[in-house]
């Protein structure tokens, strides 16, 4: 099925900027129909044959340009309950891909070509998401420590307590993408996705956009999510315990308890730039704008650049060289490895500056946790003293670190 214009008969689509469905043929607005097809693996609009994956609930009819949605892989166990529609369109995307690479010297010319950006299409990402209550108990042995020197000596004051945290939380819509396709690490980078401009499920969001439905259930990817609520509790956990200069667990036992699972979809812009025999996605979050990806290294940009500032050295050492009546053919073939080497330690440094995924950490849904604190506890246990000669004090240390 796809969305027809009751007026041009053109594919009408979801806008993100003006959150309704416009036909980008006659701009109006909300002006649709259904048009369906006898066979989900023709095209309505044209005939065509469709190019159906396996997990594919919306693709871009490759003859005619209109996008097709498998009606029937979104229905019954298929449909997805939440979804976060688009909130930024194409050009914005256009524009957030170019202020990332603007001052980046060496990306190659055809990167930022209007032929190449006219690729960039926006998908939604299957995801199940989970909630979750969490009884976590906690103990450990904290240490507060004072340090003074006297004489040739250093003498370390520890005072010991111990300290127990008894504490329920609960957690919502933790997500887990439920696609093969999306790399892991990249979906967990791409994130945070904001709960505020989530709906609940409705064709015409999908209108305009690439989509695959789960490819696998809950469960296979349920792991991914109860290790981001353990690591989130144990960090609200950690938040309450302050003031000790270390912290030795004891007991470190978070009991999580699964409540309720969703499936939803979530919007994601992809750039599929190849780049000699190798492809570098970029990958655009849909909702926020942040952009993840490997930006493609120009080697023969930088090349030209160091070949340059080699051919200049080589002919200022000559002329030097002339003026100072030296013979140049006696230095002739030093200088011109000299250049060349100088050259290709241009081109290396300049390669190390090349940025790739952005290295953050993996998002955390911290906010998403309601924390209540049923026992809690900061018990002196005992203080005492020890004491180095500095010397063997500081080999101490330095083994330590």
């Amino acid at each position: 099925m796809l969305y027809a214009c009751k007026n041009c008969g053109g594919n009408i689509v979801y806008e993100p900027g003006r959150k309704k469905l416009v036909c980008p043929y006659c701009d109006s607005e909300e002006s649709w129909e259904i048009k369906t097809g006898i066979d989900m693996n023709i095209c309505p609009s044209c005939n065509g044959r469709l190019e159906l994956g396996t997990y594919t609930s919306a693709t871009k009819c490759q003859f005619c340009g209109n996008y097709v949605i498998q009606e029937e892989r979104m229905r019954e166990d298929y449909e997805p309950q939440l979804i976060i529609p688009f909130q930024i369109a194409k050009a914005e995307v256009v524009e957030l891909i170019k202020k990332e690479v603007e001052d980046r010297r060496y990306v190659p010319a055809s990167f930022l070509d209007e032929k190449n950006l006219k690729t960039i299409e926006g998908t939604y990402v299957p995801f199940w998401v989970y909630d979750y209550d969490v009884h976590y108990n906690y103990e450990a042995i904290g240490r507060k420590i004072k340090t003074w020197t006297k004489g040739k000596s250093v003498f370390t004051e520890t005072s010991e307590y111990r300290v127990v945290r008894e504490m329920d939380m609960n957690f919502e819509m933790i997500p887990a993408d439920a696609s093969r396709a999306m790399p892991n690490d990249v979906m967990d980078l791409i994130e945070p996705y904001t709960y505020a401009d989530i709906q609940d499920f409705d064709m015409k969001y999908i209108s305009g956009f690439l989509s695959e439905f789960y490819n696998d259930g809950a469960m296979m990817f349920e792991p991914r999510a109860t290790s981001r609520t353990k690591k989130d509790a144990k960090t609200i956990v950690g938040n309450t315990i302050k003031d000790y200069t270390m912290v030795t667990p004891v007991k470190d036992s978070p009991n999580v308890q699964r409540n309720q699972i969703r499936y939803a979809l979530f919007p994601v812009w992809v750039y599929r730039y190849r780049y000699g025999s190798k492809e570098y996605p970029l990958y655009v979050n849909g909702q926020t704008g942040k952009v993840v990806g490997e930006i493609p290294f120009d080697y023969g940009k930088a090349y030209k650049q160091g070949a340059l500032w080699g051919f200049l050295f080589f002919l200022v050492s000559c002329l030097s060289l002339k003026v100072t009546g030296i013979p140049v053919w006696l230095s002739f073939l030093p200088l011109l490895l000299i250049g060349l080497a100088i050259m290709f330690v241009f081109v290396l440094l300049a390669s190390m500056t090349k940025k790739g995924k952005k290295t953050v950490d993996v998002t955390t849904y911290v906010d998403a946790g309601k924390s209540r604190i049923l026992h809690q506890e900061d018990t002196y246990i005992r203080t005492y003293v020890t004491e180095h000669n500095i010397k063997k004090y500081k080999n101490m240390l330095k083994s330590l670190t």
